[in-house]
């Protein structure tokens, strides 16, 4: 009997182990959502202002903000490239993409990694939300 209450015990030890570990593992990629559950960021956006310019493309959408520096702003003018799986936002929060954008649109927009510092800067974005005028 003894003998089997160590072996329950170490079954019960491992199984709480392995459950501990895929817990942390689940908390450590942001939770159990798919890639696809994109959110707009919580950060004033780098840029907000009207594309004046848009190109899209199989794998990369080229748009070109013009606006001007605001409190929560960094930038006037903005190259963006928004990869094929950028997050593109309608201005409830909901869910958009590439194609519900429009030259004349006004947007903002959050960058992310290097900011090439010419003029306009050229960055990658991370999300763009539409704007109502």
């Amino acid at each position: 009997m003894l003998h089997s209450l160590n072996s329950m015990s170490r079954t019960g030890a491992v199984a709480l182990a392995l459950v501990t570990v895929v817990a942390l593992a689940v908390a450590c990629t942001g939770g159990g959502g798919s890639s696809d559950e994109s959110k707009l960021p919580t950060a004033s956006p780098d840029i907000r202002g009207t594309i004046t310019t848009l190109n899209v493309f199989e794998d990369t959408t080229s748009i070109l903000i013009e606006g001007i520096v605001e409190e929560d702003t960094g930038y006037d003018k903005a190259s963006v490239s928004l990869p094929a799986d950028g997050a593109v936002f309608a201005e409830d929060g909901s869910m958009a993409s590439a194609r519900d954008l429009a030259e004349g649109q006004r947007v903002e927009a959050w960058f992310t990694g290097p900011v090439a510092e010419s003029y306009p800067v050229q960055a990658t974005g991370e999300a763009v939300r539409i704007l109502s005028e």
